[in-house]
């Protein structure tokens, strides 16, 4: 909390400004895969899971895995979702990856 009022009294603002922001599918660049992944635990510890699709550059799905983790910390989720993420795409043979992921 100190952290975001020293923000806040650096900059005027406060951390959330109010504005929306259209989050969408971007295509790579030609020749380049993505791959999307994230992980979660329903509570920190909890039950969790991973999950993650590689689609090509025109959007088409190439890909992806879904996996019960057992009960871990939602770090411990978001972390094995970028091993298994990681570890399928070089399973696939992807040459050019774009990561992303909410973490």
């Amino acid at each position: 909390m100190r952290a975001l009022q020293r923000e806040q009294e650096r900059t005027g603002t406060a951390h959330h400004s109010g504005l929306e922001r259209w989050v969408r599918w971007e295509f790579p660049a030609e020749g380049w895969m993505v791959l999307h992944m994230d992980g979660a635990a329903k509570g920190n510890p909890g039950p969790a899971g991973a999950e993650g699709v590689i689609r090509g550059d025109k959007g088409e799905w190439v890909h992806g895995f879904s996996e019960n983790l057992g009960f871990c910390t939602s770090v411990k989720a978001e972390l094995r979702a970028v091993l298994r993420g990681l570890t399928l795409a070089n399973d696939v043979r992807v040459q050019k990856l774009w990561v992303q992921m909410d973490s």
